[in-house]
């Protein structure tokens, strides 16, 4: 991977692949130790620019800061055993989850504005220095509408 970065750039400024914003190099990715090529899970990776970003916080543009929160994963099953979408992998599911009062929420995450949905996962449990909690900072726990 680290030999045809010079291949790729990242598109900022644009929601369209392919046109719009500005392309940047890529120094270096680095991916997830526990990813295992044609499994979904730890499937995700950092990405080191080559150059500086200055980001500008606009109406659109609203980065996603990562949770205070310290945990472990014991159970990582994002549905019950029970659930009949599990079987069916390949279609779309639907799954209703529940809120999390933003005032909870916003004690997880950095900054939390109107436009911001924290959920609660399913059947994730994570312990934190003092207590098991079901949410769970692993689920992507907060949602943009």
């Amino acid at each position: 991977v680290q030999e045809s970065l010079k291949l790729f750039r990242v598109r900022l400024g644009s929601v369209d692949c392919k046109r719009g914003g500005i392309l940047f190099p890529i120094q270096l990715v680095e991916i997830h130790p526990a990813f295992v090529r044609g499994r979904p899970s730890f499937d995700l990776a950092l990405i080191r620019l080559a150059v500086p970003v200055k980001l500008t916080v606009t109406d659109s543009v609203h980065p996603i800061p990562l949770s205070k929160l310290d945990g472990t994963v014991v159970w990582r099953r994002a549905l019950p055993a029970v659930a009949k979408e599990r079987v069916n992998f390949t279609k779309m599911r639907v799954s209703i989850q529940e809120l999390i009062p933003s005032i909870d929420c916003a004690q997880m995450v950095d900054k939390l504005d109107k436009g911001n949905l924290c959920l609660k996962p399913l059947n994730f449990w994570y312990k934190t220095r003092n207590f098991w909690s079901p949410l769970s900072p692993a689920t992507g726990h907060k949602v943009v509408t």
